[in-house]
């Protein structure tokens, strides 16, 4: 088995599992340990998963079970039991390319880096199918800012460890780049697409009003890692990351979260340093988008 294991909540998935199944197959093929952890809401999920867990047979599959009322909360149950190195996080509705992943893992390994980032797709089912490859200037952190999906990325397992997800049901996986202080770790990069992510899932978070007023909190806690972090560089990339909170609170929010936003990105504009503010107005006139 490779020095890396996937971490996949799971919740309310019944009859939705086919292709968490073919992910978790091609994982462990490829050498990788997998960690399903059910974040117990309905019965038949649980069911569904246990089948799967079956039909594997694998000593390399772990399913997990509890109530963690949140995508972090079950991330954490599974951190806590990965023994390998490096570990990485796949969501329970998308479909990564085990393939290109296991070249980043490669590079990751090879590299001793804390940190590997690989290329994206965003394939939209409300839409035609489409795929772009987002946030690959390796050059220019910021970039990774606008587009921080953690599934696309591999990390050391002690950082994780040591700064576990917050648990709220939005913008968690940001507010660990920023405890991690991901700029000032190593990181490697491949221009590989190593996962498809489904932007148009209508069970998607992002756009339940009720789930935003998280970003609220997620903007607090942001907000104080800027005021103890030292680095120009991670500084600029919690600037963009709170820019970015703001801009989906705007967008799925109630019209009290606008106001909010609205007043927020303002702030941010006039606070943070010229680099990141540039991003940021790059980012509301929509030259990149996620």
């Amino acid at each position: 088995m490779k020095n890396l294991t996937v971490v996949i909540p799971v919740r309310n998935m019944a009859g939705k599992l086919r292709e968490l199944e073919f992910a978790i197959t091609a994982a462990l093929l490829a050498g990788f340990r997998v960690i399903v952890v059910h974040d117990e809401a309905d019965d038949q999920t649980g069911l569904d998963l246990q089948k799967i867990y079956t039909r594997q047979n694998h000593e390399g599959l772990k399913l997990l079970t509890g109530v963690y009322n949140s995508p972090g909360g079950a991330r954490n149950a599974g951190v806590r039991k990965v023994t390998t190195g490096w570990l990485t996080f796949w969501d329970a509705d998308d479909s990564p390319i085990v393939e290109n992943l296991s070249e980043l893992y490669r590079i990751v390994e090879t590299s001793n880096a804390d940190v590997g980032i690989g290329g994206y797709a965003d394939i939209n089912s409300l839409f035609p199918p489409e795929s772009k490859l987002y946030g690959n200037d390796h050059m220019d952190l910021n970039a990774i800012a606008l587009s921080p999906g953690i599934w696309r990325m591999i990390f050391r397992t002690e950082l994780i460890i040591n700064s576990p997800f917050k648990n709220l049901l939005l913008a968690e996986d940001q507010i660990l780049l920023s405890d991690i202080r991901v700029t000032q770790r190593k990181i490697v990069y491949s221009n590989k697409v190593v996962y498809n992510y489904n932007s148009g899932n209508p069970n998607s978070l992002t756009g339940k009003n009720r789930k935003i007023e998280d970003l609220i909190q997620a903007t607090s806690y942001i907000l104080k890692n800027i005021e103890n972090v030292t680095t120009s560089s991670q500084k600029e990339f919690d600037w963009v990351l709170l820019a970015k909170q703001s801009l989906t609170m705007f967008k799925y929010g109630s019209i009290k979260n606008r106001i909010f936003a609205t007043q927020k990105l303002l702030q941010f504009l006039f606070m943070a340093p010229s680099k990141a503010r540039k991003t940021i107005i790059r980012l509301i006139f929509g030259k990149v988008l996620k």
